[in-house]
Formats: structure tokens, C-alpha cells, sequence
């Protein structure tokens, strides 16, 4: 069940009728249509402002915490006991305000203030609307209601906005708010919407990139605005897909058939007979390529099943172990490098080891020996995956400050410290190989905070750097505490940073607050699918009980910014990846990155 729209506010009304993807009767309720009290309210407010009271500490050189001013912490201070900002003639102090479209008919703002101000408040189409407030001897509370916005812009204000806070003479802020309310859903009810939208996706792929005979690897991709088949034929084996499709059968029975056929497939064609190595398969042709190829995400998959997710059958179970055994034996007799080091990339049909790959890859498959060795008892993997933690270590250094934190925490801790994870996981009492991720952990967690609050670069990746340290948790709970507030400070970071001035959120770098689109680091900039999967990371009690998002928050700040992106991005047949379309290559992978976020939320929601 999904929320009506019945008995709701007009701005809450007309934001949720784009999401009814079922056939619905209202919320879940009790006698005559009133809300049942043990369900969670319809709407919650949320708070849009950061260190709106000014009482963050920081060092005197540094931007004032989550705001941009003139003169940055020096204007900051304390009057009759209340702290404040000061900006005197022609100064500023101001924060960008992400919002939903349909959440800004709610938009209120208060503050109090202790002299003559200018409130003003900048929209998404750049206009201005300016609104003069005073109190000359006194602290005066004053507060703008979602009415007076609009009237002061003559018309309900389109989203992205900036607060700003200034004057002609010398004036004091305090106590500065900015809220609004977002649908909240239940569980039962974002279930049911994130199902029916998965559903979709994965129908897509299945229709339009997967034969219905031959093997059941994807064969072409799709425009996402037309529909017409790419012209380029993919290669077999592991991908993006296989993870979604699995992990979807595992939420959804009527997958199951797909899925299966899926894994048979790829365990029979898409990996080396003799040496177990990973392979690709040439669906024209029906051989197996014999390339160098990465094989950490299929060796994960393979993993995986041998360990039994994804509701996989005793059967594939025991084909899977025994195809790692022979994996993992052709790593161990080819892989090491004199250093230690371990190889990431094998020719399948040899097991020779191509050196000739990126260096953030160098931990990727000591990782996966470690975590097999330890599930299977063999104690050289083991040892071959300390020796290449021991090189690692030799020359390792964490580097990364606030005012340049990527690409070290990015790119490397959320690489070098997500297979630190799988190493810590393998042998939990191990300090030694725990000590990659909690090394990074403590050098990262106040430098990302501080990030995070004074402007730093913030790539829109970093979701990977939130995932492993909430993984880590589970092997050290004392982090939990440290953690959860600083995630719940990247959640306002991101959903400000991330938002265009015309509504939408992007994939994209942001600094000081804005995103920079013009920066060429990878982003895709369209589809928000990474912002997408950390929300749906934070929907965990025991995060919220160490002082992260309330669950109740999450849940609706996803289904908003579900809401946002199927607004702005997705089309008859898909998600696009960049912020306009682009025919003949409007390519489908933004609708899996947007599967892999339902999914990691439906697998934390409680049926």
C-alpha cells in the first residue's frame, strides 16, 4: 500500500500522485480513515539550515560551519549571552537550502534578530526576493511563512535556494530556521513503491537486452528515450545486471526463473573450466574470450553464491565453491608478485596475471582469498593475503585534509578501505588486517566532517566511503557512535550541494556548497543514483539510535528524492544518466544504479 492522496495538504498532495504506482485505498488506518496511531505520522518536518545557532565550534581561520560569510568565523559573536552572526554594512552570511519541489509551499522560515536586516532569499531561477526586518535596541523573533515567501516573490519559489543574512548597518542573527515537510511513508508503503519501480527496471532489461533464447547474458543496450537497441553487441559474463537481477529474485518470486538461468549461464559459460578464472563470452560466436580481465566483482559473485545468497540452491552452492577453489588455487600459484603483492587481473584460460591495471586495485583480490580461505579453512590463502597487506603497508600513507579530501578518501580509502573490510571480516581478532580500515576510518571520519561543514570538494562517489564504515561497524560497534552523526551531516550536505537550480539532483562534485558541473572527474552528473543508495544505507535503527537520520527522516527523504529523479530523468524506457537527453546514446546504466539503490533499501526494510 502506498500513500493516498486523500486528506493531504495541496503541496503534499500534488508531490505524491507521481508515485502512485499501485492501486492504493489510503494509508494504513484505523476506524473511519484516521491514521492508526502506531503508524507513522503522514508528514515529517525537516530542518533545511545547519549550525542555524551558531554554536559549532572551529578554529578562527576556518568558513564558519555550513555557512558562506564575508569574513568567515570572525563573524561570529556572543551578545547578551546569545550566540550570533554579525554582518555589518555590505556583509553576508549564507547557506544554500536544498528542497524538494513539492515540499516548498511549506517553506518557513524564523530567526531572531537584533538590529536592522535584510532576509533575503534567492531561487532556483535566480530571482530575489528581499525582506527587511529590525529590532534596533532589543532581540526581536520573527518568522516568514510559506504565504509571505511566496508573496515576497509573487509566486510560490522554485527550488534551488540560498538563505542569505546581511544589512546596511551593523546587525546580529541568531537562532536561524528553515523547515519544511516531506510525506513520510512506512515502511509498508515505500516497500510497495520501491518493488513496482524495480519491477519496471528489471522488466525493461529483460525485454530489451536479454534473449529469450541462447544464454541469458544481456546481449545489447537500449536508448532510455527510444527504446531502439544500441548497435553493439555486449560480451557475456558478469556485470551490473547479474548483481541486480539476483539480488532482485531474492525480493521478488517472479524473477526467480530469470535469475536462475542467469546463474547456470554464467557458471557454465562464463568461467574457465580448468582454472575456474572468471572469463568473457562471445554471444555470436558461443566461446569464451580469453582477455585479461579484472575479476574482483565476478570473483565476488562467485562468492556470493557459494555462500548462499540470493536464495540460491544447494546445488549452485557446491558448483560455485568448487569453481572458487580452482579460482582461488590459479591465484595462488600465478598471482603473487615477488613483493607479495597479489595480481588483479587474469587470463582466464592460463591464469597468467596481467600486471597492467590501476594500483587502486591492489587489495581487490587478497580480499576475496582472505574471505574464502577463511570460510573454507585454508590457511595458505591466508597467509598469501597477509603478505600482500604486509606490502601495502610498506609504503602506504593516508593523505587528505579537509580543503582537499579527494581524491584520497573517494578513490582510495573507498577502495583500499572497503577491502580492508572483507579482510577485517575474514579474521575478525586479526589487528593486522583490521588495520587498514581502522586506520583510515580515524584519519578520514573528522577531516570528511570537517569537509562536509566547511566546503570541501565532495564527489558524489563518497556513498562507497559511507557503505564500508557502516560495514565496519558490524565488526566494531564502539565506531557506530563516532559515525552516525557525521552521516547524518553528509545526508544535508549532499541533498544541498547535489541540487541544480532547476529542482534536480545530480551525480556531481559540489564545493562550497554548489555542484561543479564543469569539473571532469567522472561524474555522470544526471541521475542522483549514488545520493539515492545512501539514503537508503542510513536505514538501519542502530544508526539512528547512535544519533544518525531518524529512520522516519530517511524513508522520506528518499521517497522525495525518488520523486525528483523520476521527474526530471526518467523516460519510457529508462534513467538518464547526464542532466539532458542525448539520442542514439542515452545508454540504460543510470536505471541499475537506481535498481541498486531500491534494492539496498528494500533489503533494510522490514517486510
Amino acid at each position: 500500500m502506498i500513500p493516498s492522496a486523500a486528506g493531504l495538504r495541496p503541496f503534499q498532495r500534488g508531490f505524491l500522485l507521481g508515485l502512485l504506482l499501485v492501486p492504493t485505498t489510503g494509508l494504513a488506518s484505523g476506524v473511519d480513515g484516521e491514521t492508526d496511531p502506531q503508524e507513522d505520522p503522514d508528514t515529517v518536518t525537516v530542518a533545511l539550515v545547519h549550525n542555524g545557532d551558531f554554536t559549532e565550534s572551529a578554529p578562527a581561520t576556518t568558513p564558519i560551519p555550513w555557512w558562506r560569510a564575508t569574513r568567515g568565523m570572525a563573524q561570529l559573536q556572543t551578545v547578551d549571552g546569545v550566540f550570533t552572526v554579525v554582518t555589518d554594512a555590505g556583509q553576508i552570511a549564507e547557506q544554500p537550502i536544498g528542497v524538494f519541489e513539492g515540499a516548498v509551499a511549506a517553506l518557513r522560515i524564523s530567526f531572531r534578530l537584533r538590529g536592522r536586516g535584510v532576509l533575503k532569499v534567492t531561487d532556483g531561477t535566480g530571482q530575489v526576493a528581499e525582506l527587511p526586518f529590525g529590532s534596533v535596541d532589543e532581540w526581536a523573533s520573527f518568522e516568514v511563512t510559506p504565504q509571505a515567501l511566496s508573496e515576497a516573490f509573487g509566486r510560490v519559489p522554485r527550488p534551488r535556494m540560498v538563505l542569505t543574512l546581511t544589512s546596511t548597518e551593523t546587525a546580529y542573527w541568531a537562532d536561524v530556521n528553515v523547515t519544511t515537510e516531506l510525506p513520510a511513508p512506512t515502511t509498508a508503503q515505500l516497500r510497495a513503491i520501491c518493488i513496482e519501480e524495480l519491477r519496471w527496471i528489471v522488466a525493461l532489461w529483460l525485454d530489451r537486452a536479454v534473449a529469450e533464447a541462447g544464454p541469458a547474458f544481456p546481449r545489447s543496450l537500449f536508448d532510455v528515450v527510444t527504446g531502439e537497441r544500441l548497435d553493439y553487441v555486449l560480451d557475456g559474463g558478469h556485470n551490473a545486471w547479474s548483481d541486480v537481477l539476483v539480488r532482485a529474485a531474492a525480493q521478488d518470486p517472479r524473477w526467480r526463473a530469470q535469475a536462475d538461468r542467469l546463474i547456470e549461464d554464467w557458471l557454465t559459460l562464463a568461467t574457465n573450466p580448468t582454472t575456474g578464472l572468471p572469463c568473457a563470452w562471445n554471444v555470436e560466436t558461443n566461446q569464451r574470450i580469453d582477455r585479461a580481465v579484472e575479476v574482483h566483482s565476478a570473483l565476488t559473485f562467485l562468492l556470493d553464491l557459494g555462500d548462499g545468497r540470493h536464495g540460491v540452491s544447494p546445488d549452485v552452492r557446491r558448483r560455485a565453491n568448487e569453481i572458487a577453489t580452482r579460482a582461488f588455487g590459479s591465484i595462488a600459484r600465478e598471482g603473487q608478485r615477488p613483493d607479495g603483492e597479489i595480481a588483479a587481473a587474469y587470463h582466464s584460460g592460463t591464469g597468467r596475471a596481467n600486471p597492467d591495471v590501476s594500483d587502486l586495485r591492489r587489495l581487490h583480490v587478497p580480499a576475496l582469498l582472505a574471505r574464502f580461505a577463511a570460510k573454507h579453512g585454508q590457511g595458505d590463502g591466508l597467509r598469501l593475503a597477509r603478505e600482500a597487506v604486509a606490502a601495502f603497508l610498506y609504503t602506504h600513507l593516508w593523505v587528505g585534509e579537509w580543503h582537499e579530501i579527494d581524491p584520497g578518501f573517494d578513490d582510495r580509502f573507498g577502495n583500499y578501505g572497503a577491502c580492508g573490510v572483507e579482510l577485517w571480516r575474514a579474521a575478525p581478532d586479526d589487528e593486522f588486517l583490521a588495520h587498514i580500515t581502522r586506520s583510515g576510518v580515524e584519519h578520514f571520519l573528522p577531516r570528511w566532517h570537517d569537509a562536509l561543514r566547511f566546503g570541501g570538494n565532495i564527489a558524489a562517489d563518497q556513498i562507497r566511503c559511507w557503505k564500508l564504515m557502516i560495514e565496519a561497524c558490524e565488526l566494531d560497534p564502539s565506531l557506530r557512535a563516532e559515525l552516525a552523526p557525521v552521516l547524518r551531516d553528509a545526508v544535508h550536505a549532499h541533498l544541498a550541494g547535489q541540487q541544480y537550480s532547476n529542482g534536480a539532483w545530480g551525480d556531481v562534485t559540489f564545493k562550497h556548497g554548489d555542484p561543479r558541473t564543469e569539473l571532469e572527474v567522472g561524474d555522470l552528473i544526471g541521475t542522483p543514483q549514488n545520493l539515492l543508495e545512501g539514503l537508503a544505507l542510513l536505514h538501519d535503527p542502530r544508526l539512528e539510535e547512535a544519533g544518525g537520520l531518524p529512520l522516519v527522516e530517511v524513508r522520506a527523504h528518499f521517497l522525495a528524492l525518488l520523486e525528483a529523479t523520476r521527474s526530471h530523468y526518467k523516460r519510457d524506457f529508462g534513467y538518464l544518466s547526464s542532466r539532458q537527453e542525448n539520442p542514439g546514446i542515452d545508454m540504460p546504466r543510470a536505471s541499475l544504479g537506481v535498481a541498486v539503490a531500491l534494492l539496498t533499501l528494500l533489503e533494510r526494510l522490514p517486510e
